[in-house]
């Protein structure tokens, strides 16, 4: 059922008048080494989720996006999403379960096979939270790291993957200071409490 609201939730999404774009939020090729390149990217409504803080995003039309990428020469890849919310509250509110809305990857070759808590990235936002994912499949054992923070009122997702050698806690704060740079750019650079 999850999964037929979110289909439905992506058709013919008008922008909010109230709240960011998050696709101008996102990162880019252009924001990562060279040797990456774009995957996919989607937006669609936010506000499926039965809480407080995901109502008050849809009241204000409310959209979510999420950009991927792959750079084949490392065997790495990444997925960043944005979700821009009523107020910076309403983040870290949103952080508390932010592990359980998430959708899993039909096209990921791997089987979960144990996850936890990891550290706290503290140069992403006082208010962050971590998770590590470890994995088996075609390529043998592997790390997932996933990272989601808030800055000013939009709560961001980043999941880092490889063949090989799992991105870095410092790799994964670079790329989502780069994000947090954007949302400045867009939404203003005042003082960040989130």
């Amino acid at each position: 059922m999850q999964r037929l609201r979110f289909a439905f939730s992506q058709i013919a999404v008008p922008r909010s008048t109230e709240l960011p774009e998050p696709l101008a939020i996102l990162l880019d090729v252009e924001d990562l080494p060279s040797g990456w390149a774009r995957l996919d990217q989607r937006r669609w409504r936010t506000g499926v989720a039965d809480s407080p803080w995901s109502a008050r995003a849809k009241q204000l039309g409310g959209i979510t996006a999420w950009r991927s990428f792959e750079s084949a020469r490392e065997g790495q890849w990444l997925w960043v999403e944005a979700i821009p919310l009523a107020s910076e509250t309403d983040v870290r509110e949103a952080l508390g379960d932010v592990w359980v809305g998430t959708i899993k990857n039909l096209r990921a070759k791997v089987r979960l096979i144990g996850e936890h808590e990891g550290p706290a990235v503290d140069g992403l936002s006082p208010a962050n939270r971590t998770l590590e994912q470890e994995t088996e499949g075609p390529y043998g054992r592997g790390l997932v790291r996933l990272a989601a923070w808030g800055h000013r009122s939009v709560l961001n997702m980043l999941c880092s993957s490889a063949e090989g050698k799992p991105w870095s806690w410092a790799d994964i704060e670079m790329a989502g200071t780069k994000q947090n740079e954007k949302i400045d750019r867009i939404v203003g650079a005042g003082p960040n409490t989130t």
